[in-house]
């Protein structure tokens, strides 16, 4: 009785310092979110609309219909992000969009609990650090104040990874299960990672190899990957069909979705290698035949073949210009979309939702600046902004620096400990949504990675330490030997 009433107790402490640390994090978002205008994380989110219409039509035709026309099913976002939406806009009413950030913000809570429970099962310890982190990391704390996909996605994605990792160690179907599960509740949340599930079964396969040895893979270890990943199909097979009877197949994304993606990477390509600003670009594609066809598709009847066609012979069009350019004219958008991506700050969400000067909003700059580089970004905004704003930019890029140094360690130690199966899931996500950003490369857009680099941080600092700390023992030691 005592010895089961002491481990109650050691629990208890040792539980303490994350329920501080998450009612503190809790007091500092219910002061900005109650300092914040109502409207602001649906007029600071890009694409916010997007994500609130379907919401409120939702609540207002009970059905997934476009607001303005009801009688036309919404198609262009997938249904996990407007549900979610519509049930907190109904539970706030009046104060519906404070009640999505809020929500959103505990979810973000749940995310880093879930990111220390993966550090710790990597290396006991780091859980705690890793979850700091994690909270205070600025590009995943301002999403959470936003009217976006990321901080469902980032959740869900991450509750997949935490589940996979698990079922390494183990052969329990409930593991699997919940990481096909979580994928695919991700995939409805943001298509990004549809292809996640069909290397799913591959994955489990290699991962078991990799942690446990030829001797641990079994046909029942197989079959789970199968059926796991059978799971997730059926789980996003209702919306591909729906989107199939307009697109002429099951698909995740419709082809008016995709026009827009692959127009926006065209955009940054012809950004990048021309050295001009966005605007600009926009400007001399829009002179072009392809933008005048994809104006025309918008006139044709929602969710018609007719439209979905002639979205497809657009989408066509604009992937051909993108991958038609000699192979020399990538190089240069690639580099600078590999250091957007990877070493921005985030600081544009933050100076988005506080600063009211519109002429100098972040995204203005950004769509202004020349050649697109976060470095002609902080220059502008050093040259607009005052002093707390300009503190905002240092750190956020101080912080994304740092965490990338730290990476690069983290890496190293897992690789030198031999922990190549958990290396390599991480390392396969950061190459996989490096590739689907392609040139797109942004701080938002790193997102859904930063609970690994996060991790790989904290390993690497704690290697650092180790390191120094091996180092000054070696030094007294030699002097106490003299």
């Amino acid at each position: 009785m005592n010895y089961t009433k002491l481990n109650y107790v050691r629990h208890t402490i040792e539980k303490q310092p994350t329920l501080f640390i998450q009612a503190f994090f809790f007091v500092i978002c219910c002061f900005i979110l109650l300092n914040l205008p109502s409207d602001r994380p649906y007029v600071a989110g890009a694409d916010a609309a997007s994500w609130l219409l379907p919401a409120k039509s939702l609540l207002l035709h009970h059905n997934y219909v476009i607001f303005d026309h009801p009688e036309y099913a919404d198609l262009y976002r997938p249904p996990i992000v407007p549900i979610f939406n519509a049930f907190f806009l109904w539970l706030g009413q009046e104060n519906g969009v404070k009640t999505i950030v809020f929500a959103q913000i505990v979810l973000l809570s749940i995310t880093s609990l879930l990111v220390a429970r993966i550090a710790n099962m990597i290396r006991h310890g780091t859980g705690i650090i890793a979850m700091v982190l994690f909270l205070v990391n600025p590009n995943t704390f301002s999403s959470a104040f936003l009217i976006q996909s990321e901080t469902i996605f980032v959740f869900l994605l991450t509750f997949s990874i935490y589940a996979l990792l698990q079922y390494l160690d183990s052969d329990r179907w409930s593991h699997v299960i919940k990481a096909s599960f979580f994928l695919a509740l991700a995939t409805l949340t943001r298509p990004t990672t549809q292809y996640l599930i069909i290397a799913f079964p591959l994955a489990c396969f290699v991962l078991v190899l990799m942690r446990n040895k030829y001797e641990a893979f079994t046909f029942q270890r197989f079959s789970q990957g199968l059926v796991a990943t059978g799971l997730a199909i059926l789980l996003v097979m209702p919306w591909a069909l729906k989107l199939g009877e307009s697109e002429g197949s099951p698909t995740l994304t419709t082809a008016e979705i995709r026009s827009v993606y692959i127009y926006d990477q065209l955009l940054t390509l012809v950004s990048y290698k021309s050295g001009i600003s966005i605007k600009d670009a926009h400007s001399i594609l829009s002179k072009d035949k392809t933008h005048e066809k994809k104006m025309k598709c918008y006139e044709l009847e929602y969710n018609s073949p007719e439209r979905a066609g002639c979205f497809q012979e657009v989408e066509a069009l604009y992937t051909r210009k993108l991958l038609g350019q000699p192979f020399v004219e990538y190089v240069r958008p690639i580099i600078k979309s590999f250091i957007n991506f990877f070493f921005s700050g985030g600081s544009g969400n933050w100076h988005n939702l506080f600063m009211t000067e519109d002429k100098y909003s972040v995204v203005s700059i950004a769509s202004n600046i020349d050649n697109q580089q976060s470095f002609n970004m902080v220059s502008e905004i050093i040259a607009n902004f005052s002093f707390v704003p300009i503190i905002i930019i240092i750190f956020c890029l101080f912080f994304s620096l740092a965490i990338k140094l730290m990476t690069l360690v983290g890496i190293y130690d897992l690789f030198r400990r031999k922990e190549f199966a958990v290396l390599m899931v991480f390392l396969a996500l950061i190459f996989y949504f490096f590739m689907v950003t392609l040139f797109l490369g942004q701080s938002r857009y790193r997102i859904p990675l930063e609970p690994y680099f996060t991790i790989l941080a904290v390993i690497g600092w704690l290697k650092l330490k180790e390191i120094f700390r091996d180092r000054i023992h070696r030094k007294l030691s030699k002097n106490l030997s003299f």
